[in-house]
């Protein structure tokens, strides 16, 4: 996965041209040119298998799982002062999400994880998105925060709430729960109705905003049984 502590891994470590001049073998005769790629598609199949029977697991591998949600202590990160903190409510489905408008992979995945979200919430009334924009550093205001926050929002057509961690206490109560020092960013939590962590995805892969909706469609269904 990308995330803000490390570099993105190198697209071209197996070029086109690695494949299409693999000579043919002198021992073997005519008629063994393609036998190496036996064990190529053979890699492949085995690869597809393991991964359709893991698909399940995705995000369940973290050693938070069954454990109790973080902590809650958030503010509306918003211009009006008056609005509400975040209050956890139990019987409902949570995406307590850790970002950043200064995180790379962030902004690659908030735009396709934000409309998902949307929708699932518009359909589905026990579900919440809780997206926590996280300052870089520790000089950074509240209105600071606000401001980076709304600018990347709306240069995105991006609508929601947004919220803010202004004490840390959300933050390191996650990262204790998830056995780190600190958080990777981007980090999605998924938190069920009984206020058990039930999914973790930690960095940014292209898949993950899929994996987090067909999780979370899992645990909404638990709701109504």
């Amino acid at each position: 996965p990308l995330n803000s502590r490390e570099h993105p891994p190198t697209p071209d470590t197996l070029r086109d041209s690695d494949l299409s001049g693999a000579p043919a073998s002198s021992s073997g005769g005519k008629g063994l040119s393609g036998w190496w790629l036996i064990p190529l598609l053979l890699a492949a199949v085995l690869l597809v298998t393991l991964r359709q029977q893991n698909d399940s697991m995705v995000g369940q591998d973290s050693p938070s799982i069954g454990e109790s949600a973080p902590q809650f202590d958030l503010v509306s990160l918003s211009a009006d002062l008056s609005l509400p903190a975040y209050q956890w409510q139990p019987g409902r489905v949570t995406l307590l999400h850790f970002w950043g408008t200064w995180c790379g992979p962030c902004k690659l995945e908030y735009p396709e994880l934000s409309e998902m979200a949307g929708q699932l919430s518009i359909h589905e009334p026990r579900f919440d998105f809780v997206p926590v924009t996280c300052e870089y550093g520790t000089d950074e205001t509240f209105a600071g925060l606000w401001s980076k926050t709304d600018e990347y929002l709306q240069s995105n057509r991006i609508d929601g709430a947004a919220y803010a961690d202004p004490r840390g206490v959300t933050r390191r109560s996650a990262a204790e729960r998830l056995q780190r020092n600190s958080l990777f960013y981007p980090t999605s939590i998924l938190i069920d109705h009984q206020g058990t962590i039930a999914g973790v995805w930690e960095g940014y892969t292209p898949d993950s905003v899929d994996q987090i909706k067909t999780l979370a469609d899992r645990l909404i269904a638990d709701c109504r049984d």
